[in-house]
């Protein structure tokens, strides 16, 4: 077997090829490692002001046509709607650990983290909680909610607002977000400690940053017997582009890319720039 079968290069790729991403501040590295735990909050409180949006249609059958409740019961119907949504913690991941975007919202504008998830194909063993998951859609249209007379109990209600909790608009595509989310949930919650693979250290994370970062880690690794490992990104050349590197001195290729293009103009017989041009 080849020996690169085992490089930490392959490792990187493995892990991930199969994690979900909490993009965070490295200023709450230290706490979460050491309490092993990962905080929710409130739909509302979050940064899409369509958050919780919803159409009501409540329907029942006269003379075998549907037609719409009336004002009062619409209320009421509302109301156990929000009732519910108010109740609902949430905590958000995403499928892409290499997005610019992502990294300024999420990380700190790049001085942040982003932790690394294994999953193994079932969502819920990164959390030591049973709770709801699922890949938010994204739509054009705000979410629907169709309510029909005698059949629509409680419970089936609840599973309908499930469609509001994971419904964004199309401009939210870029975020790949799967949602972890629970019913009269709290607001922290303690993960599996296997489940961390690695942490990837932010494009603007500065070295006094990055070594409190490995401590932490180190001390994690032997609380809990596990093997996190820390990435770093990096530019890739000539596009606008992150990588993800292994070790400290790759996050530093993409800024020596005008650099590596001058010296090679430099060599060229004939000079870029000529009267002949």
């Amino acid at each position: 077997m080849n020996d690169l079968d085992f490089s930490p290069v392959k490792d990187m790729h493995l892990i991930l090829e199969n994690s979900l991403f909490k993009y965070s501040k490295s200023e709450y590295v230290k706490t979460t490692l050491e309490n092993t735990t990962l905080r929710f909050n409130k739909l509302k409180n979050y940064n899409d002001v369509y958050e919780t949006e919803y159409n009501l249609l409540n329907v029942f059958e006269r003379n075998g046509k549907e037609q719409s409740y009336s004002t009062k019961i619409n209320r009421k119907i509302h109301k156990l709607i929000e009732e519910y949504l108010e109740r609902i913690r949430v905590c958000c991941f995403s499928e892409t650990y290499k997005n610019n975007l992502m990294w300024a919202h999420y990380a700190d504008n790049h001085e942040g983290v982003c932790y690394c998830f294994s999953y193994n194909f079932y969502f819920y063993e990164i959390f030591r909680t049973k709770l709801r998951v699922g890949n938010v859609n994204y739509s054009k249209d705000v979410p629907q909610v169709k309510v029909f007379e005698n059949q629509t109990t409680e419970e089936v209600l609840h599973y309908l607002i499930e469609d509001i909790i994971l419904t964004k608009s199309m401009e939210w595509a870029y975020e790949e977000e799967i949602r972890f989310f629970k019913h009269r949930g709290r607001y922290i919650y303690k993960f599996n400690p296997n489940c961390l693979k690695a942490i990837i250290i932010g494009r603007k994370t500065d070295d006094k940053k990055i070594e409190l970062i490995k401590k932490e880690i180190e001390k994690f690794n032997q609380k809990h017997n596990t093997d996190v490992l820390l990435y770093y990104t990096k530019k890739k050349p000539s596009k606008y582009e992150l990588d993800i590197s292994p070790d400290l001195g790759g996050r530093l290729s993409g800024d020596n890319t005008i650099r590596t293009l001058v010296d090679t103009y430099d060599n060229i017989d004939s000079p870029l720039l000529s009267d002949n041009l």
